[in-house]
Protein backbone atom coordinates (compact mmCIF):
# COMPACT_ATOMS: atom_id res chain seq x y z
CA UNK A 1 0.00 0.00 0.00
CA UNK A 2 1.71 3.43 -1.04
CA UNK A 3 2.37 5.34 1.81
CA UNK A 4 0.67 9.06 2.04
CA UNK A 5 4.03 10.71 0.55
CA UNK A 6 3.91 8.73 -2.42
CA UNK A 7 -0.12 9.07 -2.77
CA UNK A 8 0.65 12.86 -2.98
CA UNK A 9 3.05 12.18 -5.42
CA UNK A 10 1.03 10.17 -7.89
CA UNK A 11 -1.99 12.24 -7.02
CA UNK A 12 -0.34 15.00 -8.76
CA UNK A 13 1.60 13.05 -11.58
CA UNK A 14 -2.52 11.63 -12.14
CA UNK A 15 -3.48 15.36 -12.37
CA UNK A 16 -0.81 16.65 -14.68
CA UNK A 17 -0.38 13.65 -17.60
CA UNK A 18 -4.18 12.61 -16.99
CA UNK A 19 -2.74 9.03 -15.76
CA UNK A 20 -4.37 6.60 -13.47
CA UNK A 21 -1.02 5.21 -11.66
CA UNK A 22 -2.39 3.40 -8.42
CA UNK A 23 1.34 2.66 -6.93
CA UNK A 24 4.80 3.92 -7.16
CA UNK A 25 5.73 0.40 -9.34
CA UNK A 26 3.29 1.32 -12.02
CA UNK A 27 4.43 4.62 -12.58
CA UNK A 28 8.14 3.73 -12.33
CA UNK A 29 7.57 0.82 -15.25
CA UNK A 30 4.87 2.98 -17.00
CA UNK A 31 2.65 0.05 -16.29
CA UNK A 32 5.47 -2.25 -17.56
CA UNK A 33 6.71 -0.33 -20.45
CA UNK A 34 9.75 0.57 -18.48
CA UNK A 35 12.50 -2.10 -17.42
CA UNK A 36 14.20 -1.87 -13.65
CA UNK A 37 17.46 -0.21 -14.32
CA UNK A 38 16.45 1.30 -17.93
CA UNK A 39 17.45 5.15 -18.50
CA UNK A 40 13.45 5.91 -18.40
CA UNK A 41 13.05 3.87 -15.21
CA UNK A 42 15.98 5.61 -13.08
CA UNK A 43 15.20 9.34 -14.61
CA UNK A 44 11.24 8.49 -12.86
CA UNK A 45 13.03 7.00 -9.68
CA UNK A 46 15.07 9.87 -9.47
CA UNK A 47 11.67 12.01 -9.38
CA UNK A 48 10.45 9.95 -6.91
CA UNK A 49 13.26 10.22 -4.44
CA UNK A 50 13.30 13.72 -5.04
CA UNK A 51 9.99 14.12 -3.81
CA UNK A 52 9.87 12.09 -1.38
CA UNK A 53 13.51 14.03 0.18
CA UNK A 54 11.47 17.91 -0.62
CA UNK A 55 8.67 15.88 1.99
CA UNK A 56 10.80 15.03 4.77
CA UNK A 57 12.44 18.64 4.42
CA UNK A 58 9.19 20.19 4.61
CA UNK A 59 8.58 18.08 7.65
CA UNK A 60 11.62 19.01 8.80
CA UNK A 61 10.58 22.33 9.05
CA UNK A 62 7.19 22.09 10.63
CA UNK A 63 9.26 20.38 13.16
CA UNK A 64 11.11 23.23 14.22
CA UNK A 65 14.60 20.99 13.23
CA UNK A 66 15.09 23.45 10.69
CA UNK A 67 18.00 25.61 11.81
CA UNK A 68 20.07 22.50 13.10
CA UNK A 69 20.04 21.00 9.55
CA UNK A 70 20.17 23.90 7.73
CA UNK A 71 23.54 24.73 9.47
CA UNK A 72 25.00 21.24 7.80
CA UNK A 73 24.53 23.60 4.71
CA UNK A 74 25.30 26.40 4.43
CA UNK A 75 27.18 26.68 8.26
CA UNK A 76 26.78 30.06 10.29
CA UNK A 77 24.81 31.38 7.57
CA UNK A 78 22.15 29.64 9.44
CA UNK A 79 22.09 31.51 12.32
CA UNK A 80 20.04 33.98 10.14
CA UNK A 81 16.92 32.43 9.97
CA UNK A 82 16.34 33.92 13.62
CA UNK A 83 15.90 37.24 11.56
CA UNK A 84 12.10 37.19 11.69
CA UNK A 85 11.78 39.00 8.08
CA UNK A 86 14.53 36.38 6.38
CA UNK A 87 12.38 32.70 8.12
CA UNK A 88 10.50 32.47 5.16
CA UNK A 89 13.58 32.86 2.74
CA UNK A 90 15.12 30.12 4.46
CA UNK A 91 12.45 27.76 4.67
CA UNK A 92 12.87 27.70 1.02
CA UNK A 93 15.97 27.50 0.54
CA UNK A 94 16.09 24.44 2.83
CA UNK A 95 13.05 22.90 1.24
CA UNK A 96 14.37 23.33 -2.31
CA UNK A 97 17.85 22.74 -1.53
CA UNK A 98 19.56 26.05 -2.45
CA UNK A 99 22.85 26.73 -2.87
CA UNK A 100 24.54 29.14 -0.01
CA UNK A 101 25.17 31.66 -2.96
CA UNK A 102 21.32 31.14 -4.27
CA UNK A 103 20.22 32.11 -1.11
CA UNK A 104 22.72 35.39 -0.33
CA UNK A 105 21.07 36.39 -3.88
CA UNK A 106 17.64 35.76 -2.29
CA UNK A 107 18.22 37.80 0.69
CA UNK A 108 19.85 40.53 -1.08
CA UNK A 109 16.36 41.18 -2.91
CA UNK A 110 14.41 41.19 0.49
CA UNK A 111 12.74 44.20 1.66
CA UNK A 112 14.91 43.44 4.90
CA UNK A 113 17.82 44.28 3.35
CA UNK A 114 16.73 46.78 1.05
CA UNK A 115 15.10 49.46 3.15
CA UNK A 116 17.40 48.97 5.94
CA UNK A 117 20.68 50.95 6.52
CA UNK A 118 24.32 49.27 6.18
CA UNK A 119 24.94 50.07 9.95
CA UNK A 120 21.21 48.69 10.97
CA UNK A 121 21.09 45.88 8.96
CA UNK A 122 24.78 44.93 10.37
CA UNK A 123 24.13 45.07 13.77
CA UNK A 124 20.64 43.37 13.14
CA UNK A 125 23.18 40.11 11.59
CA UNK A 126 25.32 40.87 14.56
CA UNK A 127 22.96 40.34 17.30
CA UNK A 128 21.80 37.06 15.89
CA UNK A 129 25.37 35.50 14.82
CA UNK A 130 27.39 36.68 17.17
CA UNK A 131 25.00 38.29 20.24
CA UNK A 132 27.90 38.82 22.82
CA UNK A 133 29.63 41.13 20.42
CA UNK A 134 26.81 42.74 19.63
CA UNK A 135 26.21 43.14 23.63
CA UNK A 136 30.02 44.91 24.08
CA UNK A 137 29.35 46.99 21.34
CA UNK A 138 25.82 48.21 23.21
CA UNK A 139 28.36 48.15 26.59
CA UNK A 140 30.51 50.10 24.97
CA UNK A 141 28.05 53.22 23.81
CA UNK A 142 26.34 52.92 26.87
CA UNK A 143 29.05 54.34 28.57
CA UNK A 144 29.05 57.59 25.87
CA UNK A 145 25.49 57.84 26.34
CA UNK A 146 26.08 58.00 30.43
CA UNK A 147 28.94 60.82 29.54
CA UNK A 148 26.72 62.87 27.17
CA UNK A 149 24.02 63.37 29.59
CA UNK A 150 25.98 63.52 32.21
CA UNK A 151 27.74 66.97 30.56
CA UNK A 152 23.50 67.83 30.15
CA UNK A 153 22.47 67.51 33.40
CA UNK A 154 19.48 64.76 32.15
CA UNK A 155 18.80 61.89 34.72
CA UNK A 156 17.67 58.45 32.95
CA UNK A 157 17.30 54.77 34.69
CA UNK A 158 19.79 52.43 33.83
CA UNK A 159 17.01 50.49 31.28
CA UNK A 160 16.48 53.59 29.47
CA UNK A 161 19.91 54.25 29.23
CA UNK A 162 20.62 50.77 27.58
CA UNK A 163 17.44 51.03 25.22
CA UNK A 164 18.94 54.58 23.92
CA UNK A 165 23.10 52.79 23.66
CA UNK A 166 20.96 49.81 21.49
CA UNK A 167 18.92 52.55 19.51
CA UNK A 168 22.30 54.28 18.73
CA UNK A 169 24.28 51.24 18.13
CA UNK A 170 22.05 49.48 15.80
CA UNK A 171 21.21 53.01 13.95
CA UNK A 172 25.04 53.17 13.58
CA UNK A 173 24.99 56.79 15.49
CA UNK A 174 28.52 59.02 15.05
CA UNK A 175 30.24 61.85 16.37
CA UNK A 176 27.74 64.53 17.28
CA UNK A 177 25.26 62.28 16.52
CA UNK A 178 25.69 60.52 20.15
CA UNK A 179 25.16 64.25 21.76
CA UNK A 180 22.32 64.87 19.53
CA UNK A 181 20.45 61.55 19.55
CA UNK A 182 21.08 60.27 23.40
CA UNK A 183 19.58 64.16 24.99
CA UNK A 184 16.38 63.74 22.64
CA UNK A 185 15.86 60.26 23.25
CA UNK A 186 16.28 60.59 26.92
CA UNK A 187 14.05 63.33 26.90
CA UNK A 188 11.46 61.08 24.97
CA UNK A 189 11.90 58.29 27.65
CA UNK A 190 12.14 60.08 30.66
CA UNK A 191 9.12 60.25 33.21
CA UNK A 192 8.16 61.87 36.63
CA UNK A 193 9.99 59.55 39.35
CA UNK A 194 8.81 59.56 43.47
CA UNK A 195 11.26 61.17 45.83
CA UNK A 196 11.08 60.38 48.92
CA UNK A 197 8.19 61.48 51.07
CA UNK A 198 6.16 60.88 48.16
CA UNK A 199 7.24 64.15 46.51
CA UNK A 200 7.69 64.33 42.97
CA UNK A 201 11.07 64.61 41.42
CA UNK A 202 10.86 67.42 38.25
CA UNK A 203 12.17 66.07 34.91
CA UNK A 204 15.29 67.73 33.42
CA UNK A 205 13.43 70.84 31.66
CA UNK A 206 12.40 70.77 28.00
CA UNK A 207 11.90 73.31 26.21
CA UNK A 208 9.76 73.81 22.81
CA UNK A 209 12.66 73.15 20.51
CA UNK A 210 13.20 70.01 22.64
CA UNK A 211 9.52 68.36 22.07
CA UNK A 212 10.01 69.63 18.28
CA UNK A 213 12.15 67.22 17.79
CA UNK A 214 10.71 64.23 18.96
CA UNK A 215 7.85 65.22 16.84
CA UNK A 216 10.01 65.86 13.92
CA UNK A 217 11.54 62.66 14.56
CA UNK A 218 8.12 60.85 14.46
CA UNK A 219 7.13 62.52 11.76
CA UNK A 220 4.39 64.68 13.15
CA UNK A 221 3.36 68.80 12.61
CA UNK A 222 2.65 70.15 15.91
CA UNK A 223 2.32 73.97 16.44
CA UNK A 224 3.53 76.05 18.30
CA UNK A 225 0.67 76.37 20.69
CA UNK A 226 0.23 72.54 21.52
CA UNK A 227 3.91 72.71 21.86
CA UNK A 228 4.33 75.67 24.14
CA UNK A 229 1.29 73.83 26.35
CA UNK A 230 3.37 70.72 26.58
CA UNK A 231 6.00 72.61 27.75
CA UNK A 232 3.70 74.37 30.52
CA UNK A 233 2.09 71.37 31.48
CA UNK A 234 5.63 68.48 31.66
CA UNK A 235 7.69 71.87 33.57
CA UNK A 236 4.44 71.63 36.40
CA UNK A 237 4.44 68.34 36.47
CA UNK A 238 0.97 67.14 35.45
CA UNK A 239 2.92 65.41 32.39
CA UNK A 240 6.15 64.26 31.07
CA UNK A 241 8.13 64.15 27.82
CA UNK A 242 7.64 60.65 28.33
CA UNK A 243 4.16 61.00 27.11
CA UNK A 244 4.50 63.38 24.34
CA UNK A 245 6.87 61.42 23.05
CA UNK A 246 4.09 58.23 22.63
CA UNK A 247 1.34 61.43 21.87
CA UNK A 248 4.12 61.53 18.87
CA UNK A 249 4.48 57.79 18.42
CA UNK A 250 0.61 57.47 18.52
CA UNK A 251 -0.03 60.72 16.26
CA UNK A 252 2.28 58.99 13.58
CA UNK A 253 0.50 55.39 13.65
CA UNK A 254 -2.58 57.22 12.59
CA UNK A 255 -0.67 59.59 9.97
CA UNK A 256 1.35 56.90 8.24
CA UNK A 257 -0.96 53.11 8.74
CA UNK A 258 1.49 51.30 6.14
CA UNK A 259 4.74 51.57 9.15
CA UNK A 260 2.38 51.07 12.19
CA UNK A 261 3.65 48.10 13.28
CA UNK A 262 7.72 49.27 12.59
CA UNK A 263 6.52 52.63 14.30
CA UNK A 264 6.33 50.49 17.53
CA UNK A 265 9.74 49.95 17.63
CA UNK A 266 11.48 52.72 15.77
CA UNK A 267 10.81 56.64 14.46
CA UNK A 268 9.56 57.40 11.54
CA UNK A 269 12.87 59.02 10.54
CA UNK A 270 14.51 55.66 11.42
CA UNK A 271 11.98 54.28 8.88
CA UNK A 272 12.74 56.82 5.88
CA UNK A 273 16.16 57.20 6.37
CA UNK A 274 17.11 54.61 3.44
CA UNK A 275 14.53 55.96 1.27
CA UNK A 276 15.97 59.78 2.33
CA UNK A 277 19.15 58.22 0.96
CA UNK A 278 17.95 57.35 -2.06
CA UNK A 279 16.25 60.69 -2.52
CA UNK A 280 19.42 61.97 -2.49
CA UNK A 281 21.19 59.93 -4.72
CA UNK A 282 18.70 59.77 -7.74
CA UNK A 283 17.55 63.61 -7.22
CA UNK A 284 21.33 64.94 -6.66
CA UNK A 285 20.00 66.34 -3.14
CA UNK A 286 21.32 67.39 -0.20
CA UNK A 287 19.55 64.50 2.68
CA UNK A 288 18.95 67.91 5.23
CA UNK A 289 16.61 69.25 2.55
CA UNK A 290 14.48 66.29 1.93
CA UNK A 291 11.17 66.40 4.15
CA UNK A 292 9.26 62.85 3.40
CA UNK A 293 6.28 64.40 5.48
CA UNK A 294 5.24 66.30 2.56
CA UNK A 295 1.99 65.69 0.73
CA UNK A 296 3.41 65.26 -2.55
CA UNK A 297 5.29 62.29 -1.16
CA UNK A 298 2.00 60.46 -0.16
CA UNK A 299 2.69 57.43 -2.10
CA UNK A 300 5.76 56.31 -0.32
CA UNK A 301 3.56 55.33 2.20
CA UNK A 302 0.68 54.41 0.31
CA UNK A 303 2.27 52.02 -2.55
CA UNK A 304 -0.09 51.70 -5.39
CA UNK A 305 -3.16 51.54 -4.27
CA UNK A 306 -4.46 53.66 -1.05
CA UNK A 307 -7.05 51.28 0.06
CA UNK A 308 -4.39 48.77 0.84
CA UNK A 309 -1.86 51.15 1.91
CA UNK A 310 1.97 49.90 2.29
CA UNK A 311 5.27 51.23 2.04
CA UNK A 312 7.03 51.08 -1.42
CA UNK A 313 9.78 49.13 -1.41
CA UNK A 314 13.00 50.68 -3.06
CA UNK A 315 12.97 49.72 -6.94
CA UNK A 316 9.36 51.34 -6.85
CA UNK A 317 10.57 54.42 -4.56
CA UNK A 318 13.63 54.79 -7.55
CA UNK A 319 11.40 54.66 -10.29
CA UNK A 320 8.75 57.19 -8.64
CA UNK A 321 12.13 59.56 -8.16
CA UNK A 322 12.96 59.26 -11.84
CA UNK A 323 9.62 60.07 -12.80
CA UNK A 324 9.18 63.09 -11.28
CA UNK A 325 9.89 66.48 -13.29
CA UNK A 326 13.38 67.28 -10.63
CA UNK A 327 15.10 64.63 -12.18
CA UNK A 328 15.01 65.92 -15.42
CA UNK A 329 17.62 68.45 -14.57
CA UNK A 330 20.07 65.95 -12.52
CA UNK A 331 23.39 64.92 -13.77
CA UNK A 332 21.96 61.40 -13.83
CA UNK A 333 19.26 62.43 -16.48
CA UNK A 334 22.01 64.09 -18.74
CA UNK A 335 24.53 61.50 -18.62
CA UNK A 336 21.53 58.83 -19.35
CA UNK A 337 20.47 61.14 -22.17
CA UNK A 338 23.43 61.34 -23.57
CA UNK A 339 24.37 57.94 -23.19
CA UNK A 340 21.25 56.98 -24.99
CA UNK A 341 21.89 59.66 -27.65
CA UNK A 342 25.32 58.36 -28.33
CA UNK A 343 23.56 54.84 -28.77
CA UNK A 344 21.18 56.12 -30.78
CA UNK A 345 23.96 57.80 -33.27
CA UNK A 346 26.02 54.51 -33.55
CA UNK A 347 23.05 52.56 -34.71
CA UNK A 348 21.52 55.20 -37.22
CA UNK A 349 23.87 57.78 -37.85
CA UNK A 350 25.93 54.27 -39.51
CA UNK A 351 23.12 53.98 -41.87
CA UNK A 352 22.83 55.48 -45.46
Amino acid sequence: MATPVDQEFLSGINTRRKTNYQNINEYLTKNGTYKKGSDAYNRRLSAVKDFRSKNKRQQTVLSGGLIEESKKIYGSLADLYNIPELKTIFEDAFVNQWTADELIRQIDNTDWAKTRTEAQERFDVLQTTNPTQAAAEVDANLTVVRRVLATKGISVTDDQARVIAEKGTRSGWSGNQWDEYSASEAIALSSAAPAQGGATQPVSAVTATDLRKIAKDFGVPVSDTVLNDWVNQISTNRKTADQFGEYARSSAQTLYPSITERLKTSTFEEIVSPYKQLYAQVLETPEDNIDLTNPQYSNLFTGSDPSKPRMMTSTEWVSYLRKRPEWQNTQNAVREYSSAADTLNKIFGGMR
